[in-house]
């Protein structure tokens, strides 16, 4: 049974990126359902048969959740209109360069500080990570022309622990003056952490389809981190040591903080004081484990 966490629901305006997931599949998304271990498979499998620290050989995997954009609504994520700060909800629309897709569409301006969504499976419960928990997370992004390098920090994806304090595991695009996607911990860079992987250049204009692996746990030594970038294995870390020192939410974890659950966030977070107008899409976010 996927485990769920119960959010919060606070006073704030109407939004409409709440659908909740519906029971019942069509037969073209049975079908996706049916072929997304064989789509993993052709992505990453091949860089992994054979070894004994990766997936099992037959790449088995049971979908967990989807996020869908289609008909011009968002389907499969929590009402949560308070990560919309100086901005409201994201735009789906035509996926540009993606006949007959939808996306979704970020949008922050200066002075704007989050326009996020949260993975659910309804509109108040969020889907949970726990300690022990296998999850791989495939998705796209396409960055905007002029999607800005900034020398501090902008986010697109939290793998965001339940309560106070930094992620331990961000998705960073553009950040620190370098034209990047990096994959950072709690505390990088400044606060104690190294524990960074570069995941190549911020290519803008273009689709990027991506596999993130992640093995939760608040134990470092048994924490794993792998990426995939259009199919190619391009990070990977053994242990993932973030620094929590110096916040309230205290200083113990690995991919997750001890004694929590993390939850996924998508979008865009970043320093309020960047001027630079940012864009980017995604599209087809799906969570699957092993069976």
């Amino acid at each position: 049974m996927t485990r769920t966490e119960k959010v919060g629901m606070r006073q704030g305006s109407g939004t409409d990126i709440s659908p909740a997931p519906t029971s019942r599949l069509s037969r073209k998304r049975k079908r996706m359902h049916l072929l997304l271990p064989l789509a993993l498979i052709g992505a990453v499998g091949a860089f992994l048969v054979g070894r004994s620290d990766g997936p099992p050989a037959s790449w088995a995997l049971e979908t967990v959740w989807e996020g869908r954009f289609q008909d011009r609504q968002p389907q499969g994520f929590v009402d949560a209109p308070w990560n919309f700060e100086g901005n409201g909800p994201p735009i789906v629309e035509a996926a540009p360069g993606k006949s007959g897709e939808d996306a979704a569409r970020f949008t922050l301006v200066r002075g704007a500080r989050r326009q996020e969504i949260v993975a659910g499976v309804s509109s108040s419960e969020a889907l949970a990570f726990a300690e022990g928990d296998d999850r791989y997370f495939a998705f796209s992004t396409r960055f905007a022309p002029n999607f800005p390098t900034v020398r501090t920090w902008q986010v697109i994806a939290q793998w965001k622990s339940t309560g106070d304090g930094s992620p331990p595991v961000g998705m960073f695009a553009g950040s620190h003056g370098a034209p990047r996607i990096q994959l950072g911990a709690a505390g990088w860079p400044g606060g104690g952490s190294d524990q960074v992987l570069d995941l190549g250049p911020l290519e803008r204009g273009k689709w990027i389809d991506w596999v993130v692996h992640i093995k939760f746990s608040a134990r470092p030594q048994r924490s794993l981190v792998e990426v995939w970038r259009d199919g190619s294995l391009v990070a990977r870390s053994d242990g993932w040591r973030p620094s929590f020192r110096g916040e309230r939410a205290g200083s113990r974890g690995g991919t997750l903080r001890a004694g929590r659950t993390s939850y996924l966030k998508v979008g865009l977070y970043r320093d309020p004081g960047i001027a630079q107008t940012a864009r980017w899409w995604t599209r087809e976010w799906t969570v699957s484990r092993p069976r």
